[in-house]
C-alpha cells in the first residue's frame, strides 16, 4: 500500500479545521440573527417602547447606517456595532480553528512524543520495548528505523555477551589446557634431574615431556593464528591454482593421522582440475583446519568423505564425517570464535578456535561456509569463487 506523506496529511487537517471553525462561526451568527429577530419582535410589541420607539432603540445613534457593513447588513445594526461583531467572530473562527486542528493533529503529535521517548530508551539503553505503528507515512518510517537501531543493539549485546561468556571459557580452557601438560613437563623432567631412573625409563620420561611441549606449542600456535586473522594483520596473497590438486595434497599430508585413528577416506569430484583465485597458504590452512575438526569429531565414524563439484562461478567443497550428531542448537554457533561443542576438557582436545578460523578466512575470500548435521554424517560445506582461467 502506498504510503501517504505526513504533509498532506497535516494539510488535510488544517483544511478541515477551517472548514469546522467556517462552520461554528456559521452557526454561531444564525443563532444571534435568531435571538436578536426575537428580541425585536418582543421589542417591537412591547407596551414599554412602542412600535414608533423600536428603530430608535436598536439604531441609537447609527440608523441609516447600516448597509455601510456586511454584518450590519445582514443584522441591520450600525456601523460600529458591525465592526466590533466582525472582530469578535474573526477571534472565535481563530480560537476554533487552532482548537479544532490541535484535536484532529493531536494524534500526530502524541506519536511523535511516543517516537522521541522510544528514542531517548534507545540512547539510554533500553531496547526491551518496540515503537508500535500507528501510520502509513515518514513517521511510521522513523519508528522502523528506531525499532531497527533497537534491534541491532540487541543483537549487539548478545553477542557481546556470548563472546564474553566464550572469552571466560578461553582462558579457563587454555589456563587447563596449558597448565596439564605443563605440570606433566616439569614433573617428568624432574624425575630425570632426579637421576634416580635408568637409561631407558628416563628417555620414555623425555619422551612424554617433549610430547606435551609439543601440544603446548600446537595450542600457542592456534591462538597466535586466530589473533592473526581476527586483527586483519594477514594480507591475502592470491593467485590462480588448482583446488582439487590441493586437496589431494593435504589429503596426502594426513595420511599418518587418518592410519593412526582408523579412518577409511574417500575423494570424489566432478572434474579433474577446478582452478581458483585465492590465497594458497590461507585455503589449505582453512581446509586443514576442517580436516582436524573431522577426525577430533567424527572418529567413531572411522570414515572421511570429501566432495569436490563446481558451478560456472563458485567451487563447492563438502568435508563429511560420520561421528557424534551435532544438536540442531548448536549447529549454529560451531563457528563462533571460542565455542566448542564438547564442554568436557577431557573428550577432546583444542581451544575452540580452529573453525571460527576458517570461517575467517572463507569471508576473507568472499565466499561461504556452512555446516549441517545428520545421522547420516556432518558436512562442512565451503563454496569459493572460481579464477578467471577456470571460469573462461
Amino acid at each position: 500500500m502506498e504510503k501517504k506523506r505526513l504533509r498532506d496529511s497535516v494539510v488535510i487537517s488544517a483544511l478541515l479545521a477551517m472548514i469546522l471553525s467556517l462552520l461554528t462561526v456559521i452557526l454561531i451568527l444564525l443563532a444571534g440573527y435568531v435571538l436578536l429577530s426575537i428580541f425585536r419582535r418582543v421589542a417591537m410589541s412591547s407596551d414599554q417602547f412602542g412600535v414608533d420607539s423600536y428603530p430608535n432603540v436598536m439604531m441609537l445613534p447609527y440608523q441609516n447606517v447600516y448597509y455601510d457593513i456586511g454584518l450590519g447588513r445582514i443584522f441591520k445594526i450600525g456601523k460600529v456595532p458591525a465592526i466590533i461583531l466582525s472582530l469578535i467572530m474573526i477571534v472565535v473562527f481563530v480560537s476554533f480553528f487552532v482548537g479544532y486542528f490541535e484535536m484532529l493533529t493531536a494524534r500526530f503529535f502524541n506519536y511523535i512524543e511516543e517516537i522521541r521517548d522510544g528514542a531517548e530508551r534507545v540512547v539510554k539503553g533500553d531496547i526491551s520495548d518496540r515503537i508500535p505503528h500507528k501510520f502509513n507515512n515518514e513517521l511510521t518510517d522513523i519508528s522502523d528505523d528506531i525499532n531497527e537501531i533497537a534491534g541491532r543493539k540487541n543483537i549487539n549485546d548478545k553477542k557481546e555477551k556470548e563472546s564474553d561468556k566464550y572469552k571466560d571459557e578461553l582462558i579457563t580452557n587454555i589456563a587447563h589446557d596449558l597448565r596439564t601438560p605443563l605440570t606433566s613437563v616439569i614433573g617428568y623432567l624432574d624425575l630425570v634431574r632426579g637421576g634416580t631412573s635408568d637409561a631407558e625409563t628416563e628417555k620414555k620420561y623425555i619422551k612424554i615431556a617433549y610430547e606435551k611441549a609439543s601440544r603446548m606449542k600446537v595450542l600457542t600456535d592456534e591462538l597466535f593464528e586466530y589473533a592473526k586473522h581476527e586483527t586483519d594483520v594477514i594480507k591475502l596473497n592470491k593467485t590462480d591454482f588448482d583446488i582439487v590438486k590441493l586437496i589431494e595434497q593435504l589429503m596426502e599430508e594426513f595420511y599418518p593421522e587418518f592410519k593412526r585413528v582408523g579412518f577409511d577416506t574417500e575423494l570424489k569430484t566432478d572434474s579433474e582440475s577446478i582452478i581458483v583465485n585465492a590465497d594458497g597458504d590461507e585455503i589449505a590452512r582453512m581446509f586443514a583446519n576442517l580436516i582436524s575438526n573431522a577426525i577430533k569429531y567424527g572418529v567413531d565414524g572411522k570414515n572421511l568423505e570429501v566432495h569436490i563439484k563446481h558451478s560456472s562461478k563458485y567451487v563447492t567443497v563438502d568435508i563429511v564425517n560420520f561421528g557424534g550428531l551435532i544438536p540442531k542448537e548448536k549447529i549454529g554457533l560451531i563457528f563462533e570464535k571460542f565455542y566448542r561443542v564438547d564442554e568436557s576438557r577431557n573428550v577432546v582436545e583444542g581451544s575452540g578456535l580452529g573453525l571460527a578460523i576458517a570461517k575467517n578466512i572463507v569471508e576473507k575470500h568472499e565466499g561461504m561456509i556452512s555446516a549441517k548435521s545428520s545421522y547420516g554424517g556432518t558436512a562442512f560445506e565451503v563454496s569459493l569463487p572460481l579464477g578467471q582461467t577456470q571460469e573462461e
